[in-house]
């Protein structure tokens, strides 16, 4: 159990080999209001979120608030970066302190996909939150059609542990869809 996540040390940048990995912060908004404007179409069918292309206003607002909640412990929007352009955005959501558990969210721009970057990502993600958090469960949630998110789970060493109808809404689907589960306990192989 963490009982005060506030006071954790978090150091960042995390450096891979091709990427620089940060929270995103005021002045990130046009680079995050291009990139999902790249990719909007794409985004649609997968991200919840994506429903409607944002203003560069909106995106602002969404960095900002995204360090705030960083700050604050309640999420890590963090951005994706390989030579100094930014590429996409993950980080961890839905932190249970008390586990202390956590689940890790991606999305890549379309020009960048295929080339391996989300999965250098997780991986150090993954090795963050159990060495420097001290997380003891990682999860990622994709939907079951989404074949490319779920080889990146698959490939960065997270075990398939349920697919679950309805987990998440989809507004474009008159159906539910299958949600697939992910996890890990350890970052053993990264």
């Amino acid at each position: 159990m963490i009982k005060n996540p506030i006071l954790l040390d978090c150091p960042f940048p995390i450096t891979t080999k091709r990427l620089m990995i940060r929270p995103v912060m005021q002045g990130d908004g046009k680079a995050i209001n291009e990139c999902v404007g790249e990719s909007f179409d794409q985004f649609k069918e997968w991200l919840p979120w994506a429903q409607t292309v944002p203003t560069v206003e909106e995106s602002e607002e969404f960095a900002r608030i995204g360090y705030a909640d960083f700050i604050l412990k309640k999420a890590f929007h963090l951005g994706m970066f390989h030579n100094n352009r930014f590429i996409g955005m993950c980080g961890f959501h839905d932190f249970k302190w008390e586990v202390p558990s956590a689940q890790i969210g991606y999305w890549c721009r379309i020009s960048e996909q295929n080339k391996g970057y989300v999965k250098e990502a997780v991986a150090a993600l993954t090795k963050y939150g159990f060495e420097h958090m001290g997380l003891r469960r990682i999860s990622i949630l994709c939907d079951d059609d989404n074949t490319a998110s779920c080889a990146v789970a698959s490939a960065t060493g997270f075990v398939l542990e349920s697919i679950s109808l309805g987990i998440h809404a989809m507004p474009q689907k008159e159906h539910l869809n299958k949600t697939r589960c992910y996890v890990r306990f350890d970052a053993v192989g990264l």
